[in-house]
């Protein structure tokens, strides 16, 4: 019995425990990593026989669209009104969530126009039903499949997409950058630089 107990507590139990720490953690940085959404450029955006319109661009052949959100953008807090009761008046960005259990793979999607197919899932209280012209607005879609996750998406004004030449989308041109013109063809280099 004390042999067990001896074994127990030498070398090759602290080896087991080592290993099973490293396994340990090193499966646990993988389901972190794994986990995490990556910040694809998916989306870009532009006008489509005058309707704002969202350009897809999947990182692999098995990625599907789940779903598309467009949102207001909203002041920052510091710039919000206050009421002359001294609270601050509470705003809520209207939003159009859209998706399909299918996750079909459309090329395009006209904001604001529920596919066939597609399901609105937007508080009919807070859905966006139609863009104003001094107002900002993000766009992005959700992904499963490989390149599963949430793209950057675009943000956007009309007026921003009423600048845009013939052939051209607004979109990042890189993660971290801001959105700007560019051609159809360089949007799609871009998407496929960030897959």
């Amino acid at each position: 019995m004390s042999a067990i107990r001896r074994h127990g507590r030498g070398p090759l139990r602290r080896r087991t425990l080592r290993v099973a720490a490293l396994a340990l953690i090193v499966g646990s940085t993988t389901v972190v990593a794994g986990c995490s959404a990556p910040n694809r450029i998916n989306s870009a955006v532009y006008l489509r026989d005058g309707k704002p319109t969202l350009v897809v661009n999947l990182c692999d052949k098995k990625d599907r669209v789940a779903a598309v959100t467009v949102r207001e953008t909203l002041p920052e807090p510091a710039a919000i009104d206050i009421s002359p009761s001294g609270s601050a008046a509470p705003q809520v960005a209207r939003e159009w969530n859209a998706g399909t259990p299918d996750q079909t793979s459309p090329r395009e999607i006209q904001l604001l126009e529920t596919p066939p197919g597609w399901r609105v899932y937007t508080s009919p209280d807070n859905l966006l039903v139609d863009l104003l012209e001094d107002q900002g607005y993000r766009v992005s879609l959700a992904v499963t499949g490989p390149g599963y996750g949430r793209d950057v998406g675009a943000a956007f004004t009309l007026a921003d997409l009423r600048s845009l030449k013939t052939g051209e989308v607004w979109a990042k041109p890189k993660r971290n950058e801001r959105e700007r013109a560019m051609s159809l063809a360089a949007f799609r280099k871009a998407a496929r630089d960030a897959c």
